[in-house]
């Protein structure tokens, strides 16, 4: 069973930002305002994912499982990373 790149992937987005911005908090630009910490990590994942679109790896097609494995990725990586 083959399986569009586009939902894995984003999950796996989701989690890798996640883990990024939590293990290295220096990497955010905006320390004293909430409200911009926040844009600047939506505004990161928007661009990530606009570019698995316009570079088309969203539309590569994989099995199944593999497309299971990516979001098991994400979700692991983010809980590495919170520990």
């Amino acid at each position: 069973m083959k399986w569009k790149l586009r939902i894995p992937m984003m999950i796996f987005v989701f989690g890798l930002v996640s883990g990024v911005h939590q293990y290295i908090p220096g990497i955010i630009i905006f320390q004293d305002s909430y409200l911009l910490r926040s844009v600047q990590y939506i505004g990161t994942l928007a661009v990530i994912i606009y570019l698995l679109e316009v570079f088309k790896i969203n539309e590569i097609k994989v099995h199944f499982s593999l497309g299971l494995l990516l979001i098991l990725n994400g979700f692991l990586f983010d809980y590495v990373t919170t520990l």
